[in-house]
C-alpha cells in the first residue's frame, strides 16, 4: 500500500517534487484558499481518471482547472466571452470559478463530457508556485471522498486519503473555507452555479448582470451538472443532518427542544448551549468565519458519531448564502424552520406560521417513522375526529378511514401521487385542498421502515417534479412550494395535532367546490 506523505508547501524542493509527480501523470494534495485540492494534469485524459478513482466521483461531475495567469485561459478555450478581463481583473487570483466553451485540447473526461470547461486561479501562493512548476494547468476537485465535507487542512487530506495519493503539500488552514463560486459566463447572460468565496453582491457590483439562478438548482438523475456540487449529495457526515433555517435564537431553541442524548448539533459560538455533542462554527453575524470553520466542525462532529446533527445556518444573503447551501447540500435538503430568503423553490416555513395570502403550490411534508401503526392508534383512540379528507393509501382501508369524492383536479392530484406511490412506497397523500389560484398538499413521508425503499431526502423534491407539471397548467408562473419538513413525528398525538390544523383552517383555505 502507497505510503502518503505530508511535505512542507513552504519549501521549493517539496514544490518540484510535487510538479514532477504532476507532470508523470500522477496525483497531490495541494492548498488553496478555498480547501485542499486533488491535482492532477488537466491535459491528461488518464491522469483525469485517476481523480475520479480516488475520490470515488460520479464520471458526469466535472473538475475545474487551476491556471497561474489570465493569459493561461485561452488555450483552453474556444474564446474568451467580453465579460473575463472586467471579472478576472476584479475577483482573480481569487476564489471565482468561471464556466466557458472549451477548446479541443481539455479532453471531456475533465469536463464531465460538458462542452464548457470551469477555471479558476487561485490565490494561494503555494497552488500558484506548483503550477507554475508544473508549466501545465491543474486539474483540481476537493481532496476528499465525493459527497464527504471538504478539507481544510493537510490532515483533514491525509485522514480522507491516506494512502491513495503520493504527497501532499501542507499550506497551512484555507482561508476562506469554502469552495469558489462558479459563475457560467459560456451563455449570453453571467449566471451563478454555486455560491462561494465571491459573493452574489460583490459580483454585481462589477457586473449587474449576474443572475443567481442556479445555486439553488438541483440537475436532473439523466442531466449532467454543469458544475460541482449541483447534482450530488456533498459535503456530508456520516451523521444524517437537518439544517435550520431561520433567526437564530429559533433555529437554537429548536435544537434545545429536539437534541438528544447521542446526537450532535452545529452552533453560532453566541447561541450555543454547553451540552454534549454541541460544536461551534463562527457568530451569528460572522459568515467569513462560518465559512471558514464550517467544514472543520462537520469533521469533528462526525468524529463524535452522532446518532444526527441539527445545523443552524446564516441567512442567505452575502457570504452566507454559500455557508448555508453547504448546510444544506449536508442535509440532502432536510431543512427546518423559517426560510426567509426569495428564492420561489426554496421557502421553508413552520406549520404555526404558515401564510396563505399568496397563490401558488403550498405543500407541506412531515416525515414519520411509521404510518400504518400511527393510522391504527388514531382509528382505535380517536377514532370520532379522525378528519374526513384523510386519503387511505393501499392496506389503509382496513382503518376504517372514509374515502371521499375528490373534484377533477384532485384527481388528477391523487393520480400522480398514486404514480410516484409505485416508485417510492413511503410517500402519501394525506390531504389537500384545490382552490381556483391555487393548491395546498399535506404529503406525509414514512422512515425507517421497510416501506421505504429509496432514501427520505428523494421523496420532496420528486413530489415537487411530478405535480409541477400538473399544477402549472391550472395555475401558471404563479406555482411555487412552500414546505413544512420539521423533526420525524414518532407519535400519534404529534400526528392528530398537524390534522387538527389543517381541520381548522381549512375552512378560510377553500370554498365547499374546490376541497377535495
Amino acid at each position: 500500500m502507497m505510503n502518503t506523505i505530508i511535505l512542507d508547501a513552504r519549501l521549493d524542493a517539496n514544490i518540484a517534487l510535487c510538479a514532477e509527480t504532476i507532470r508523470s501523470g500522477g496525483l497531490v494534495g495541494m492548498p488553496t484558499e478555498t480547501v485542499y485540492g486533488l491535482g492532477a494534469n488537466a491535459l491528461d485524459a488518464d491522469a483525469a481518471a485517476g481523480i475520479f478513482a480516488a475520490k470515488g466521483r460520479p464520471a458526469d461531475n466535472p473538475l475545474i482547472v487551476h491556471v497561474a495567469s489570465p493569459e493561461d485561459v485561452g488555450p483552453l478555450v474556444s474564446e474568451l466571452p467580453d465579460v473575463f478581463d472586467t471579472l478576472t481583473s476584479a475577483f482573480w487570483p481569487g476564489p471565482l470559478t468561471l464556466v466557458m466553451r472549451k477548446s479541443g485540447l481539455v479532453p471531456d473526461i475533465v469536463t464531465g463530457g460538458l462542452d464548457t470547461v470551469a477555471v479558476r486561479l487561485p490565490a494561494h501562493p503555494a497552488a500558484l508556485a506548483l503550477i507554475r512548476a508544473c508549466g501545465l494547468p491543474i486539474a483540481a476537485p476537493s481532496a476528499n471522498p465525493s459527497g464527504r465535507p471538504s478539507p481544510t487542512k493537510a490532515e483533514h487530506v491525509k485522514n480522507d486519503l491516506d494512502g491513495r495519493i503520493p504527497y501532499i503539500l501542507d499550506g497551512g488552514g484555507c482561508r476562506v473555507g469554502l469552495e469558489s463560486t462558479v459563475l457560467d459566463i459560456s451563455g449570453e447572460v453571467p449566471r451563478v452555479l454555486r455560491p462561494g468565496g465571491v459573493t452574489l453582491e460583490q459580483l454585481r457590483a462589477v457586473l449587474p448582470c449576474v443572475e443567481a439562478g442556479g445555486e439553488g438548482e438541483s440537475s436532473g438523475e439523466d442531466e449532467a451538472p454543469r458544475s460541482p456540487g449541483m447534482k450530488y449529495r456533498h459535503y456530508a457526515p456520516d451523521a444524517p443532518v437537518t439544517a435550520l433555517i431561520g433567526p437564530p435564537e429559533t433555529t437554537a431553541e429548536y435544537i434545545r427542544r429536539h437534541m438528544r442524548e447521542g446526537e450532535g448539533a452545529l452552533m453560532f459560538d453566541d447561541f450555543a448551549f454547553d451540552r454534549p455533542g454541541v460544536v461551534t462554527f463562527g457568530a451569528s453575524g460572522d459568515p467569513a468565519a462560518q465559512a471558514a470553520r464550517l467544514f472543520g466542525a462537520l469533521r469533528e462532529l462526525d468524529a463524535m458519531r452522532p446518532s444526527v446533527i441539527y445545523a443552524q445556518a446564516p441567512p442567505e444573503e452575502g457570504l452566507g448564502r454559500a455557508v448555508a447551501n453547504r448546510i444544506v447540500k449536508a442535509a440532502g435538503g432536510n431543512v427546518a424552520g423559517a426560510y426567509t430568503g426569495k428564492s420561489p423553490n426554496r421557502k421553508h416555513i413552520r406549520l404555526k406560521d404558515f401564510d396563505y395570502s399568496n397563490a401558488g403550490c403550498y405543500f407541506i411534508t412531515i416525515c414519520i417513522e411509521d404510518r400504518r401503526e400511527l393510522l391504527g392508534k388514531i382509528a382505535g383512540d380517536d377514532a370520532h375526529i379522525v378528519p374526513p379528507f384523510l386519503r387511505p393509501s393501499v392496506g389503509d382501508a382496513a382503518l376504517g378511514v372514509p374515502r371521499v369524492k375528490l373534484t377533477p383536479t384532485g384527481e388528477m392530484v391523487k393520480k400522480h401521487v398514486e404514480h410516484i406511490n409505485k416508485l417510492s412506497a413511503h410517500i402519501h397523500l394525506d390531504h389537500y385542498v384545490i382552490m381556483p389560484d391555487h393548491i395546498h398538499l399535506l404529503v406525509s413521508i414514512e422512515i425507517g421502515t421497510p416501506r421505504a425503499a429509496s432514501p427520505t431526502k428523494a421523496a420532496i423534491p420528486q413530489l415537487v417534479n411530478a405535480l409541477k407539471s400538473l399544477t402549472s397548467k391550472k395555475f401558471g408562473e404563479t406555482l411555487w412550494q412552500r414546505s413544512y419538513h420539521d423533526r420525524v413525528i414518532r407519535n400519534h398525538a404529534e400526528y392528530l395535532e398537524i390534522w387538527r390544523y389543517i381541520d381548522q383552517n381549512a375552512a378560510k383555505w377553500a370554498e365547499d367546490e374546490y376541497y377535495g
